[in-house]
């Protein structure tokens, strides 16, 4: 069982993220792979918080590096609580920091600083998602990313 969440800080909580990504050998020697879930029951992208896997309901490796996550999974880490903006926006304040995120923009607002995301946001299933990179670096918390390949393997005929 994982650690209550109140006991982590902002610096000593480390946000590594371990892609275990299903991809044909043909793609890794192409140098690019394109990895989403397969069906919203299924995931490509593990979050380990601390050491530990954390549940998220709700995340998916984009463009390369870019890992996208709903808000609402990161309130389960304590990080902050989401809220509803003026048209359309959400908000997630942490650490005494105030994100401010609109649907399939490429910019997010820092307090009242607006700052250019690595990815434009997006909505699946209701769900708005944003870089967990930018969330993380603007709220202090470390982050870090690494991949690593996993076989497939399916059933002869």
């Amino acid at each position: 069982m994982c650690e209550p969440v109140s006991r982590m800080t902002a610096t000593s909580v480390i946000a590594s993220i371990a892609l275990l990504i299903v991809c044909s050998t043909a793609a890794l020697a192409q140098g690019t792979a394109t990895v989403r879930p397969a069906a919203p029951a299924s995931t490509s992208v593990v979050l380990i918080v601390d050491g530990k896997v954390v549940e998220a309901e709700s995340i998916e490796l984009q463009r390369g590096p870019q890992v996208m996550v709903w808000l609402r999974d990161l309130e389960k880490l304590g990080w902050g609580k989401t809220e509803p903006g003026d048209n359309g926006q959400v908000l997630f304040k942490g650490q005494g920091i105030t994100l401010t995120f609109t649907k399939n923009e490429g910019v997010a607002l820092v307090n009242s600083l607006a700052v250019k995301l690595p990815i434009d946001t997006y909505v699946i299933d209701t769900k708005l998602m944003v870089p967990l990179s930018f969330v993380a670096k603007a709220l202090g918390y470390q982050y870090d990313y690494s991949y690593k390949s996993v076989p497939r393997s399916t059933p002869a005929p």
